[in-house]
C-alpha cells in the first residue's frame, strides 16, 4: 500500500514538473523576437534543464544545468543595458553549469558559475517574473548534503 502511494506521488510530481516546464516554454516562446527564439527542455530522469537560444533555425547558445545545483534564492531578473535577462546562480558559486556557444560550425563549451539568459525587452518584465516564479517551483525543496568527516593521519609517538 505504501509503495503504491509513493509511486503515485512520484508520477504526480513528474507530471507536475512537466506541466510547469511546458508553462515556462509557452512564456519563453512569447518573449522571442523576429531574429531570436528562446526554448527550455527538461529531462525528468536526470533533473537537467537546457536553456536554448536560436537565431532563425540555428542554435547559437545553450545553457545546461542540474536543478539540484541551482541556488534556491538565486533565480531573478537582471536589468542590463536597458534589456532584461534571467540570471541563475549556482548553489556553491562553483562552475557547475555548462555554457555552449556555436560559431562558424564549431561548438565552444565551458563551465560557468552563473547563467545570464536572454536579451528581453523591458516591456516583458511581467512575463519574466512569471517565468522566475515557475522556475523556482521546479527546484528541489531541499538538497540534503551528508557531511564528510576526515580523521587526521596518525602520528608516530616516541
Amino acid at each position: 500500500m505504501l509503495l503504491c502511494s509513493l509511486s503515485s506521488c512520484l508520477t504526480f510530481c513528474q507530471q507536475d514538473r512537466q506541466e510547469i516546464a511546458s508553462q515556462i516554454i509557452d512564456e519563453l516562446s512569447n518573449l522571442g523576437s523576429s531574429d531570436y527564439s528562446y526554448f527550455l527542455a527538461l529531462d525528468e530522469e536526470t533533473s537537467t534543464i537546457e536553456f536554448v537560444v536560436n537565431k532563425g533555425q540555428q542554435i547559437i547558445e545553450l545553457y545546461r544545468l542540474l536543478l539540484q545545483d541551482v541556488h534556491p534564492e538565486g533565480v531573478f531578473i537582471l536589468e542590463k543595458d536597458s534589456k532584461l535577462q534571467l540570471k541563475i546562480l549556482s548553489r556553491n558559486h562553483s562552475g557547475v553549469f555548462i555554457h555552449e556557444k556555436y560559431k562558424n560550425g564549431l561548438r565552444l563549451s565551458s563551465n560557468i558559475k552563473f547563467i545570464e539568459y536572454g536579451n528581453f525587452s523591458i516591456a516583458s518584465k511581467e512575463k519574466l517574473k512569471k517565468i522566475v516564479k515557475l522556475f523556482k517551483k521546479l527546484l528541489p525543496s531541499e538538497v540534503k548534503v551528508k557531511p564528510t568527516f576526515v580523521e587526521p593521519p596518525r602520528t608516530k609517538k616516541n
